[in-house]
């Protein structure tokens, strides 16, 4: 490792303080690591700072997509409806109520009656258990906890989802992984002082990076979502060109060094969020010097970015529809075999089928209604960047 010094504070990069440096967050997906980049202090310190500051804008997306991390799930967040009702969203788009809820009423000295809406049956026993010690001693609970079954509904008006992607320090997220896949291409130890002003705050954003609104990906066709980084090193621009994309919406373009001297270079990482699949993706970028001015004092493109950000929007409500349909339809079956008495093996007859029929409506009905009402939306707005 002699030779490698971290790109964030210059320190020589050895054994000790050797650190894998994600390309693209894990927060919202990433895998492939680089090593001989950044020393490990900087890099627990830019991944609290920079990359938990990306990662938590792009959190509505992860928690949509149900995005799978190497330690944990992407942490819920509480959003509004267009109702004003609250609900606290999980992996994979699953909706609760924010917080446990707990109604007292009080029927005569001796009575009160409890009315409780937890999120689990753990929640509710956590609950029982501590209203029991702290406030009624002598309280007795007439059926069985884990017997109860959850009430589940559709949530009434649109869900209301802001985001916001961009700002200084989630931009330097941005240009940092730019920076690590251009050093895992063989172009480390280059001239990158404009990038390393714009990281110590001495220059501002717009002469590094910018939103992209043109599509560099060839066969997106391909693919449903995507994160990806590209970095192309070319001779005749005399520069290094980097473009990075998050959930196939999000799309910006770096420049690393508008003073490159040596060979085209051309490297691409892409992953598919959804498996954790690397996948290959065919970018080609070809911008000189004053392409790149030009597009960072371009306007911007609001109706492009919200295109693009609504076809992700309408590949989630497709999955989510598709897997709450087969639950729901897998739990309709189960109820209906319960309600006609019916054994695993035994045959259906003639007289089963109204009971059969009946109780699965009783159990599809809310679904249809939901699904072909729409009565649950999405309002996704894209914030431009500070």
């Amino acid at each position: 490792m002699k030779g490698y010094v971290c790109f964030s504070c210059g320190e020589q990069i050895l054994s000790n303080n050797q650190s894998n440096e994600h390309i693209i967050p894990n927060s919202i997906g990433g895998k492939k690591k680089v090593q001989n980049f950044i020393c490990k202090t900087c890099n627990e310190k830019l991944g609290e700072t920079w990359d938990a500051i990306l990662a938590k804008q792009l959190n509505p997306l992860a928690l949509l997509l149900g995005i799978k991390r190497e330690r944990g799930e992407s942490p819920a967040e509480i959003f509004s409806t267009t109702r004003g009702d609250q609900y606290r969203m999980t992996s994979g788009s699953n909706l609760e109520i924010p917080h446990p809820v707990i109604k007292e009423q009080k029927v005569d000295d001796t009575k009160v009656y409890l009315e409780i809406s937890a999120r689990s049956h753990k929640e509710a026993k956590e609950i029982i258990t501590g209203l029991k010690r702290k406030k009624y001693p002598g309280l007795s609970i007439p059926i069985d906890i884990d017997s109860l079954e959850y009430n589940e509904s559709y949530i009434d008006g649109a869900l209301h989802i802001p985001m916001a992607v961009g700002g200084k320090q989630a931009g330097k997220s941005v240009v940092k992984s730019c920076l690590a896949l251009a050093y895992n291409a063989g172009l480390s130890g280059l001239d990158y002082s404009k990038i390393k002003k714009y990281f110590s705050d001495e220059i501002q954003p717009c002469h590094v990076w910018a939103y992209c609104y043109q599509d560099y990906i060839r066969n997106r066709g391909k693919f449903n979502i995507i994160h990806c980084v590209h970095v192309e090193a070319s001779s005749k621009n005399r520069n290094i060109i980097g473009y990075i994309e998050y959930f196939s919406a999000f799309k910006f373009v770096v420049l690393l060094s508008d003073n490159y001297l040596g060979n085209d270079i051309s490297a691409t990482y892409g992953i598919d969020p959804l498996s954790g699949c690397e996948v290959d993706i065919d970018i080609y970028i070809d911008l000189p010097n004053h392409a790149v001015a030009e597009l960072f004092n371009a306007p911007h493109d609001f109706e492009e970015m919200k295109h693009s950000l609504w076809k992700v929007i309408a590949f989630c409500q497709k999955r989510s529809i598709e897997r709450e349909q087969n639950r729901v339809l897998n739990k309709a079956v189960r109820y209906a075999f319960t309600k006609t008495g019916l054994s695993e093996g035994e045959m259906i007859g003639p007289e089963h089928i109204n009971t059969l029929v009946n109780a699965m409506m009783e159990k599809l009905g809310p679904f249809f209604v939901h699904t072909f009402v729409g009565i649950q939306k999405l309002n996704i707005y894209a914030i431009n960047k500070s």
